[in-house]
């Protein structure tokens, strides 16, 4: 069976009632991949639609005509962004699936159709008082805005939680438009996302749900939005889930008032500006290609008696292992048995792109021999994370390529490995990782629920045993950012403190480790803080840095640098 990524609600409450602003049956699709969440969730379903009926402009006279000039050379003033749209999206068409024109009129089959011709002023609709009345004879809890304009008025209150509203970027640094466009102009490496309750306020609604991606193109608007939009799908139910729970909308505290400018489409001039950029960043990753370049190439490094922080002066001990000729080598996990300590790794092949799982044996004097093979399969393998339990050695390899975290178990340690069962089904998970902690075992993993990054949620189940079977924690996910999702790691104690390391792939993928205490860690609750982060600056001319692992006095890392193709 699929894996539960919520923990089932058990109670008597009647479904939410919700209901969609849209402004026709045709919407894109990711919208249509929200109302199909609603409706096939266990706690809400889509009772009303509420059609937008405003009419075209109505022609006007002699200074209406006047007023289309105007309009025609103001619409000159974007013509290079209209260009540049329509080149990213024939260059990019395999990122076009969110927006496709969906028809979504069967996912609300039986739900009451509302028409309403909204009183519009310039940027702002208002509902006639009959609409509005007629809406609030729906007894709905939420409203979902995916058409109209900016709302004012008695729509507003017309459900009993207020209307929701997405904003694809982050509220606190760009307000306004394009959506995901002035982050890559501006080279910020995050890209948010928010689900709000909209207010009276323009841009100051209640934030209900708030996520931060890495900015995945600085090239192509087309592909920041498809993670961004993909990576949003679930958040109007999360919200259902917790307000149908607790009977409490959950909204995030006030932040600092917005000090920034109201983002608008960028004219002719910051267009060219923006598409010089682009030019000059393609001809250049044209130019590495050809030269045989390798942009992240991974390897390790370890040392003896160096601090888990990493800090700056306490890692002059580090030495480099490279993989052999053609390869690259990430995600080391350490075990030390019988005195030895061994490392297990993903080893890359750079001309069949698939990873699979090698060891590397260190001891006193250094590495010992040449890496062997301890788990190859026709799917990419990586993060072998491996632990102890009842006296055997188990691994689970990163196998989220096949929508399943997969355990195996040690034979012969540590090169032969036989294939136990599947811990979680029919789940895009990534590098998995177990911790027994008050005689509970926890399986943190980073899940894309629906083909968003792999990096920026992290969920967490719960078992027995390590062989499950494992439940969903009440709290997924625990972390919808980023900077501290992905697991980095093993969990591990320091004096008393619990501590999580995870990937912070902000700037770019693998570029920093971010080090978490867990505050709390039960079957109900889970709670952790920033305590310190791992940059790549503890060995001279490397970009990042992902996993860190140790065992006793051995610390073992990853890194990545530019190197020359062999």
């Amino acid at each position: 069976m699929p894996t539960a990524l919520y923990s089932s609600i058990k109670t008597n409450k009647p479904r939410l009632r919700v209901g969609v602003l849209l402004d026709s049956w045709t919407a894109p699709a990711w919208i249509a991949d929200v109302m199909q969440s609603i409706q096939q969730s266990d706690i809400a379903e889509i009772t009303a639609v509420i059609i937008n009926l405003e009419p075209p402009p109505a022609p006007r006279n002699y200074g209406h005509g006047l007023w289309q000039i105007f309009a025609g050379l103001s619409a000159l003033k974007h013509l290079l962004w209209e260009l540049y749209l329509q080149f990213d999206t024939g260059w990019h068409e395999d990122f076009t699936a969110p927006f496709k024109p969906t028809d979504v009129k069967p996912i609300a089959r039986g739900a009451t159709v509302i028409n309403v011709e909204p009183i519009r002023r310039r940027f702002v609709d208002r509902f006639p008082d009959a609409a509005c009345a007629a809406i609030c004879d729906e007894r709905l809890d939420v409203l979902l805005r995916f058409g109209f304009n900016s709302l004012r008025g008695g729509i507003l209150t017309a459900a009993k939680h207020g209307v929701w509203s997405y904003h694809h970027g982050d509220s606190d640094e760009y307000r306004g438009g394009p959506s995901g466009f002035w982050e890559m102009y501006e080279r910020n490496p995050l890209s948010g996302v928010i689900l709000q309750v909209l207010t009276d306020k323009v841009d100051a609604g209640r934030v209900i749900y708030r996520s931060y991606g890495a900015t995945s193109s600085y090239e192509s608007l087309l592909i920041n939005r498809y993670w961004m939009y993909r990576k949003s799908v679930p958040f109007v139910v999360r919200c259902l889930r917790r307000l149908h729970s607790t009977g409490v909308l959950s909204v995030e505290p006030p932040k600092r008032a917005y000090n920034r400018c109201l983002y608008r489409t960028p004219c002719n001039l910051r267009t060219l500006i923006f598409m010089a950029r682009v030019t000059r960043k393609m001809i250049v990753a044209r130019i590495q290609d050809r030269l045989g370049i390798i942009r992240d190439h991974w390897f390790i490094a370890y040392g003896r008696g160096v601090h888990r922080t990493m800090a700056a002066g306490n890692c002059d001990s580090m030495i480099t292992v490279s993989a052999p000729k053609g390869k690259s080598w990430a995600d080391p996990m350490v075990v030390k048995k019988g005195g030895t300590n061994y490392v297990f790794l993903e080893e890359l092949d750079y001309r069949s792109n698939r990873g699979r799982i090698v060891v590397v044996e260190i001891d006193a004097s250094g590495v010992r021999g040449e890496a062997q093979v301890a788990i190859e399969a026709d799917q990419h393998l990586s993060y072998p994370f491996v632990f102890e339990w009842k006296g055997d050695h188990y691994m689970i390899p990163e196998t989220a390529s096949v929508r399943a975290v997969k355990l195996f178990r040690a034979v012969e340690f540590p090169t032969r490995w036989e294939f136990v069962k599947d811990l979680l089904t029919d789940v895009s998970a990534a590098d998995a990782t177990v911790f027994e902690h008050d005689k509970r075992w926890y399986l943190f993993a980073s899940v894309s629920e629906s083909g968003g990054s792999y990096s920026d949620e992290l969920f967490l189940f719960h078992a027995d045993s390590p062989l499950g079977p494992w439940a969903p924690h009440p709290m997924n996910p625990l972390v919808s950012d980023v900077r501290h999702a992905r697991p980095a790691g093993a969990l591990f104690l320091s004096g008393s403190k619990l501590f999580r390391p995870a990937q912070n792939g902000a700037v770019s993928y693998g570029h920093a480790i971010s080090v978490a205490e867990v505050t709390s860690l039960t079957p109900t609750d889970y709670t952790e803080r920033f305590a310190y982060e791992i940059k790549p600056d503890w060995l001279p001319g490397i970009q990042g840095t992902h996993t860190i692992s140790f065992s006793d006095d051995l610390t073992v890392l990853d890194c990545k640098r530019v190197k020359w193709r062999p």
